[in-house]
């Protein structure tokens, strides 16, 4: 008896046993619909992140297939003097041909070399690049002009143009300049 004046009873045998496996079934549906509910969190989640996310611009070394509204590209110079003098700085491309052209050749530019290799001078000219999908803004694409004529916002692997001079020509094609200073450059 206890002190309260109630009769305390000991379960037996397959009674503790069955109580035993009953709090553990329970306890083992309470973690799976927990761990369930997580699971379908977090894919909710990605498929949310991926939702908004917009698309990339290359696949490797190959254009995506994405539906492009328009290509928005500004002139910068990290030193205000050597600021090509153009009558604008800011080139709005809407040509889906002309936005397809320079995707494809930013594409094709080899990953930047390892190792040692020594560069022309860095004028700090660059152009930025913001491809407008259907999906939202993708990433900005920054080429430098000068020096190693660096690619980035490509993905991961850093871009390199000082071999393909072909990309120049395409990108000034696309936003309308005619001429430049050095042939075979990025300089504009």
């Amino acid at each position: 008896m206890s002190d309260n004046g109630s009769r305390h009873v000991k379960p037996r045998g397959r009674a503790v046993r069955a109580g035993a496996c009953f709090a553990a079934l329970a306890a083992a549906a309470v973690l799976t619909a927990g761990c369930a509910a997580a699971t379908q969190s977090v894919i909710g989640s990605q498929a949310a992140r991926d939702a908004t996310r917009p698309h990339a611009l290359c696949h490797g070394r190959k254009a995506s297939r994405i539906k492009l509204r328009r290509l928005v590209v500004t002139l910068h110079a990290t030193i205000p003097a050597n600021m090509p003098r153009h009558s604008t700085r800011r080139w709005t491309v809407r040509s889906v041909t002309k936005m397809r052209t320079v995707q494809r050749a930013l594409c094709a530019l080899p990953k930047q070399p390892k190792g040692i290799y020594h560069c022309p001078a860095d004028l700090g000219i660059s152009y930025r690049l913001r491809y407008h999908s259907a999906r939202g803004v993708l990433p900005a694409v920054t080429a430098q002009t000068t020096g190693c004529e660096i690619v980035t916002g490509l993905g991961k692997a850093t871009r390199w143009a000082a071999e393909s001079p072909r990309f120049w020509t395409t990108l000034r094609r696309a936003i309308g300049i005619k001429h430049h200073r050095s042939a075979g450059s990025g300089t504009p």
